[in-house]
């Protein structure tokens, strides 16, 4: 009996040791800091500090005149304030969202109107400058990191081109805590340009071409311009893996004149002829990874419902316009007279009125050729029109300095594979 005794001894003693060892080697606050790694985006698991961060010295953050407690601290790199994006958007009244996927992170945010600031539509992804305002791409100053499954961002530059105002009040005891104060500017514009000095810009722009979509069960892949919705998720899931960033045709319109650098690995997504399985099976997909693309319905279809092929209505594409814009791919001549298109034997006074009319539906800027035919005399009344460019279904990426109105694309077909894709961006696959 005595010997089991001390045996309980010695094994409560053991038990003390190595709590307490424990306890000095992984403290409780350590612990404490890890569970707030979850307040923010980007991960389950707290990841390890971002190489040259420190939190910012006794730094408070007032909005409203009223103290905001962080969660996650602001923080200094290389002489610059980060915030934590999604505590500091949700004080200001947004509703962030993010999507972790493939080791890429995504951040966004909506920051409600305010007379007479309009609404901003904010997105990010860790690791990069590359970052959207309002769905144009632009750059900020540095890129973005994540500290403890946050992503942090450059607070001041980011605030104040959303319209915020930043004062910093150093006043009090020296050495005592440094307060900023945010107020919302009533400046009724954002600044008139946003920077886009990127790190690696693009040389050329591919802008990838889709039709109809279809699930691989329904269709036998013998129709050219039906591609199957797995092929068109994994090549979604390839720009989205590697980096790729979508751009609107705004933004492609001054890169081909000149007047705006584009990230390396930006990409244009189209669909000619405004089919409603591009909102039933595109949209869910493009929406997942927050993608932008462009569809050219052609006008006269849109409430022109053919049980057949239905085309997507005016009521679809507003419920799309968050992943959509919307250009023309003519109103009523995507058909053939005989073996010609009928955009070459219109005459010019109907060739106008039906250019002029899907411009002015549909407030666009940018027109698709119908079956890619084209005529020098259609670029002039393109032009006449209000058009400021227009693609054929000529193979081949788009430069600085193209032509305008003879912009190429990459059709993509049912039989393209997911290697002939990576060919198709430029790849080394």
């Amino acid at each position: 009996m005595a010997l089991r005794s001390d045996r309980k001894s010695i094994l409560f003693c053991f038990s003390v040791l190595l709590l307490l060892s424990l306890a000095i080697l992984f403290p409780a606050s350590g612990l404490a800091q890890a569970g707030r790694g979850g307040v923010g985006f980007g991960g389950t698991a707290p990841a390890a500090p971002a190489p040259g961060a420190a939190p910012a010295p006794s730094i408070i953050l007032y909005m409203g005149g009223k103290a905001y407690p962080l969660a996650n601290p602001l923080l200094l790199r290389s002489g610059i304030t980060y915030g934590p994006f999604g505590e500091i958007f949700t004080a200001l009244g947004a509703e962030p969202g993010y999507i972790h996927h493939f080791n890429r992170l995504r951040v966004w945010a909506v920051l409600p109107g305010m007379e007479p600031l309009p609404e901003i539509q904010l997105l990010l992804e860790g690791g990069t400058e590359v970052f959207y305002l309002n769905n144009t791409i632009a750059a900020l100053p540095a890129a973005t990191f994540t500290h403890n499954g946050t992503l942090y961002f450059p607070l001041r530059f980011l605030l104040e081109l959303c319209g915020y105002r930043l004062h910093w009040d150093r006043t009090g005891p020296e050495n005592g805590p440094v307060r900023i104060h945010l107020f919302r500017s009533l400046a009724e514009t954002l600044p008139p340009s946003i920077p886009f000095a990127f790190t690696r810009k693009a040389c050329s722009v591919p802008v990838l071409l889709y039709h109809h979509l279809l699930p691989a069960a329904e269709h036998d892949g013998r129709n050219g311009a039906i591609v199957s919705v797995e092929d068109f998720q994994q090549q979604m899931d390839f720009l989205f893996k590697n980096g790729y960033h979508t751009v609107t045709l705004a933004d492609l319109y001054l890169f081909i004149r000149g007047q705006k650098d584009l990230p390396e690995r930006s990409v244009v997504i189209t669909f000619d002829d405004g089919y409603r399985s591009n909102y039933d099976y595109a949209v869910p997909v493009l929406r997942q990874y927050r993608f932008r693309a462009v569809q050219f319905p052609i006008t006269s279809h849109i409430e022109n419902y053919h049980p057949w092929l239905p085309h997507m209505g005016w009521a679809l594409m507003a419920a799309a316009a968050d992943v959509f814009e919307y250009h023309s791919h003519s109103h009523a001549l995507h058909f053939y007279k005989g073996v010609r298109a009928a955009i070459l034997v219109t005459p010019e006074d109907q060739l106008r009125k039906d250019l002029r009319l899907s411009r002015e539906l549909l407030d666009c800027f940018a027109f698709a050729y119908p079956f890619g035919v084209w005529s020098h005399e259609a670029i002039r009344i393109l032009q006449e029109t209000g058009y400021k460019m227009a693609f054929t279904i000529r193979r081949g990426n788009i430069a600085s300095g193209d032509n305008l109105f003879l912009l190429q694309r990459q059709i993509i077909h049912p039989t393209t594979t997911l290697r002939d894709f990576a060919k198709i961006l430029g790849e080394n696959q």
